[in-house]
C-alpha cells in the first residue's frame, strides 16, 4: 500500500481544521532535505505559504520564508498565523515550541519537521551539559516524552517522507482564519465586558484595582489595549502607563490600543522604574503580571491608585496561579473591594482545540501541585523525603511528575517547559521531595556546582570565561575575590517549593536538611542559593543556617529585585570561608547603604545586617561615649554627633542582644535614617512621622535603651545628671 503523500494529508489536515476553526499538526520524518521540500510544498498547496513562519536554522528555509531562531522565534508571541514550521532537526526548545504552538490561529498547520526517532539526537542537548558533565551525559527523558505524545496524540498526523515531493502549483493565498466575531470593540463576550469594567474603574473618583486571569489566547492583553484606546481616545484620561516583563511582551496591547486611538498612546515604563513613582492621573496597565515577583506587584499596587493586572494562568509566559494566591491576600488587604474577571472563551480557535490539548500535556503546563484535601495535616515528621535518582521512573510517573512540576510553577513566577526538561535531563541536577501519604508536599532541584582547578578559577576570577551552571563558583571568585572558593565543591539549590497551603510548618526547612545532609555525603564543601531577596525569603534561609554572602547592587531589568547569594559550609572549608565572607559583607553593607542601596527597603536591609551570634562591644573611645550621653539624655542634637551614632546604631541593627531592645518602627528610624543618612525630609514620610520634630524625638527615644546597654552604670549617672 502507497504511503500518503505530505500533500494529500496536508490539504485533508487545512479542510478539518477550518471546518471546526480547530489546528491540525502534521510531522513529517526522514531526511531533513526531503522534510523542508514536503513541508514547502504543503504550505504552497493549502494557500498558507504567505501567513507561515519557520522555527529553523537560517539558510534552511525556504529562499523568502520568514525565519526565526532561537530568542527571536519568540517574537511570534502575539502574532496570528496561518501556519509555523517547527524544525526539530535544528532541536527542541521547550519554551518555543511553546510560545509557537499558541500563535497559529483557528483552521491553521502545525508542521513538525523530525528525524527518525532512532536517529533523533538533539544539538540543543549541549545547553544541559554542565561541566565536568559533557554531551554525552545529558538525557533524552524529555525528547521521548514529547516525541511519544507527539505521535500518539489525535492532533497530531505522522507522514514519512521518503522523497522530495513532486512540484505544485501555489493555491491562492488564505489569510489565518477570522477570530470569532465579538461585541463592538472585542471579540468575545469576555473581552467587552473586561474592557467595559477597565473603563469603569479608570473614571471611577475611588478607583479599585481589576485583575483579568486567562489561559494563553483568550485576549486579555487585548483588552488591555481596547480599553486603554479608549480611555485615551474619549479624553477620560491623558496617561495611559503599560508595564511587563518586558517591552515585547505587552506588543498585542500596544496593537489593540492604537487600532482605536492614533495619537501619542500608552507608555511602557519599566516595573522598577514605576515602583517608587507614583502617577494618581494615569492609568498603569500590569500586563503578563504573573512574571513579575509578587513584591514588586505590591510596591506597584500602593504607588498607583488606578491600576490593572492581567495574567495567564497556564502557559509559556509563567503561572497565574501563583500570582493569584500570593497576590490574593495583598488585594484584600490593600485593595478592598478589588475586582477579578475571567476570560475563558479562546480568540484564537475554538473551544476543545486539540493542539492546546496537546501543548497542555506535552508541556506540562496545566500541571498542578497536590490536592490540598490529600495533603492538609502533612508535619516534617509525617513526611517522606525520596531523592529521585532515577529519572527515568519519575518521567514515568506521571502523578508525581505533574505534582513535582506542578509545585515548583506554583512557586516561581519564572518556571517555563524548559525547567521541566532540565528536570528531567541536566545530569548535574538532583531531584528531592517530601512525600506525605504518597503526594509531593515539597520539592528541591539542587545543582553540583565547583571543584574547579585553580587554573579555572583564575580564569573566573580575571573575567576570561564564565562556566555554564556554575553559579557559585563564579560569585566566589569573580565577585568576592575567593579564588579558592571555586575550587571546593559546592550545591545549589537552584529551586525550591513548598505546597502553598502547607507553609510555615517546617516542611523547607526539614527539606533543606535533608538535601544539605546529602550534598555533605556526596563531598560538598558549600551548600547555597541565589534568588530575588525579600525579607520573607531571607528569613527563610537563615533559619536553615546559610547567611548571606552578598547583594547585588543593581534591580533585575524584569523583577525590580536585587538578588542575594546564601552559603552555609557543610565541612572544615565550607565553614571557614563562610565565617570569613558572612561578617565581611555585613561589615561593608552600611557603607552600601549610602551609596549603591541607598533605596533598599529598610525590612529588607534590617535582615540582611542581622547576626546569628553576639558580636564583641562596638569600638567607642570616651569621647564618643560622652557624645551619646548627651545625645541620648541631654540637649545635644543628633546632627553634630553623628560619628559615635553611626558606630552604635551599626552594631546594635547587628547584634542580636541589641536588636531585641529596639521595636519594628525604631529600627527602621535607625537604619533609614543613621546608616542610609536620609535627610528628614525624607525620613518624615517615607515612615509616616507628622513632622521632623516628632522623628527628631522618635530618634533619641530609640539610641536611649543602647546607650543604656553598651554604657553601663556609666551610662546611668549621665542619664540621672542631665535630668
Amino acid at each position: 500500500m502507497p504511503l500518503p503523500l505530505p500533500i494529500d494529508v496536508a490539504i485533508r489536515l487545512r479542510s478539518e481544521a477550518l471546518a471546526g476553526r480547530h489546528r491540525r499538526i502534521l510531522v513529517l520524518t526522514g531526511e531533513h532535505p526531503a522534510c523542508v521540500a514536503a513541508a514547502t510544498s504543503a504550505l504552497r498547496a493549502t494557500g498558507l505559504e504567505s501567513t507561515s513562519a519557520w522555527i529553523a536554522e537560517p539558510g534552511t528555509a525556504p529562499d523568502g520564508a520568514t525565519c526565526l531562531f532561537g530568542r527571536a522565534a519568540r517574537r511570534v508571541l502575539g502574532q496570528d498565523l496561518g501556519a509555523a514550521v517547527l524544525d526539530l532537526f535544528a532541536g527542541l526548545d521547550p519554551d518555543v515550541v511553546g510560545a509557537v504552538l499558541g500563535t497559529v490561529a483557528g483552521g491553521g498547520l502545525v508542521l513538525v519537521l523530525a528525524p527518525r526517532v532512532e536517529a533523533f539526537v538533539d544539538p540543543l542537548r549541549v545547553r544541559l551539559a554542565v561541566a565536568p558533565f559533557g554531551e554525552e551525559d545529558v538525557g533524552r527523558l524529555f525528547l521521548d516524552r514529547f516525541l511519544d505524545r507527539l505521535v500518539e496524540d489525535d492532533a497530531a498526523t505522522l507522514v514519512e517522507v521518503t522523497a522530495a515531493p513532486p512540484s505544485v502549483e501555489a493555491a491562492p493565498p488564505v489569510p489565518p482564519t477570522p477570530r470569532r466575531p465579538g461585541p463592538p470593540g472585542a471579540w468575545t463576550d469576555d473581552q467587552a465586558r473586561a474592557v467595559e469594567a477597565l473603563v469603569d474603574m479608570a473614571a471611577a473618583a475611588r478607583p479599585r484595582p481589576v485583575v483579568l486571569i486567562s489561559d494563553r489566547g483568550r485576549g486579555k492583553s487585548s483588552a488591555l489595549g481596547l480599553a486603554a484606546g479608549r480611555l485615551l481616545a474619549e479624553g477620560v484620561l491623558e496617561r495611559v502607563l503599560v508595564t511587563a516583563p518586558g517591552e515585547e511582551a505587552a506588543g498585542s496591547l500596544f496593537d489593540r490600543a492604537g487600532e482605536l486611538f492614533g495619537g501619542i498612546g500608552p507608555r511602557f515604563v519599566p516595573p522598577d522604574r514605576l515602583m517608587d513613582e507614583p502617577a494618581p492621573d494615569a492609568l498603569l496597565l500590569v500586563d503578563e503580571a504573573a512574571a513579575l515577583p509578587v513584591p514588586v506587584l505590591e510596591r506597584l499596587l500602593a504607588a498607583h491608585p488606578r491600576i490593572a493586572f492581567a495574567t495567564t494562568v497556564h502557559g509559556y509566559e509563567g503561572t497565574g496561579r501563583g500570582f493569584s494566591v500570593r497576590f490574593r491576600a495583598i488585594l484584600d488587604r490593600r485593595a478592598k473591594g478589588w475586582r477579578e474577571l475571567r476570560l475563558a472563551e479562546p480568540i484564537r480557535w475554538a473551544p476543545g482545540d486539540p493542539v492546546e490539548r496537546f501543548a497542555n500535556d506535552a508541556l506540562l503546563l496545566r500541571a498542578s501541585p497536590s490536592p490540598l484535601d490529600a495533603v492538609a495535616d502533612a508535619r516534617p515528621e509525617s513526611c517522606e523525603l525520596v531523592h529521585h535518582d532515577d529519572r527515568a521512573a519519575l518521567a514515568a510517573d506521571e502523578r508525581e511528575l505533574s505534582e513535582l512540576f506542578g509545585l515548583l510553577v506554583l512557586a516561581h513566577y519564572r518556571t517555563t517547559p524548559a525547567d521541566l526538561r532540565r528536570l528531567l535531563d541536566a545530569p548535574n541536577l538532583s531531584v528531592s521531595v517530601l512525600r506525605h501519604r504518597g503526594h509531593v508536599v515539597a520539592a528541591a532541584l539542587v545543582a553540583a556546582e565547583g571543584g574547579l582547578s585553580d587554573e579555572e578559577a583564575r580564569a573566573i576570577e580575571i573575567g576570561r570565561v564564565r562556566p555554564r551552571g556554575h553559579m557559585l563558583p563564579e560569585v566566589l571568585a569573580s565577585h568576592l575575590g575567593r579564588v579558592e572558593g571555586a575550587t571546593l565543591p559546592s550545591a545549589r539549590v537552584v529551586r525550591i517549593a513548598v505546597h502553598p497551603g502547607l507553609q510555615r510548618r517546617g516542611l523547607g526547612t526539614a527539606l533543606l536538611e535533608g538535601v544539605a545532609e546529602r550534598a555533605r555525603r556526596r563531598g560538598a564543601a558549600l551548600f547555597g542559593s541565589g534568588f530575588g531577596a525579600t525579607r520573607d525569603l531571607l528569613a527563610f534561609w537563615a533559619r536553615a543556617g546559610l547567611r548571606p554572602v552578598r547583594l547585588g547592587v543593581r534591580r533585575g531589568a524584569s523583577s525590580g529585585i536585587r538578588s542575594a547569594i546564601v552559603l552555609r559550609g557543610l565541612d572544615e572549608r565550607g565553614d571557614a570561608l563562610v565565617r570569613d565572607l558572612a561578617p565581611r559583607f555585613r561589615d561593608q553593607l552600611p557603607h552600601l547603604l549610602t551609596d549603591a542601596l541607598r533605596d533598599l527597603d529598610p525590612d529588607l536591609a534590617l535582615e540582611l545586617l542581622a547576626s546569628p551570634e553576639p558580636l564583641p562591644p562596638p569600638p567607642l573611645a570616651d569621647i564618643d561615649r560622652s557624645d551619646l550621653f548627651a545625645c541620648a539624655f541631654g540637649p545635644r542634637i543628633y546632627d553634630v554627633v553623628v560619628g559615635p551614632v553611626w558606630t552604635l546604631v551599626r552594631h546594635a541593627l547587628c547584634d542580636p542582644a541589641l536588636r531585641e531592645l529596639l521595636d519594628e518602627p525604631a529600627r527602621r528610624l535607625l537604619l533609614v535614617k543613621v546608616l542610609q543618612k536620609r535627610r528628614w525630609s525624607e525620613v518624615v514620610p517615607a515612615l509616616g512621622y507628622p513632622g521632623n520634630h516628632e522623628a527628631m524625638r522618635a530618634l533619641r527615644t530609640a539610641l536611649k535603651p543602647l546607650v543604656l546597654a553598651v554604657g553601663g552604670d556609666e551610662a546611668r549617672r549621665a542619664r540621672e545628671r542631665f535630668q
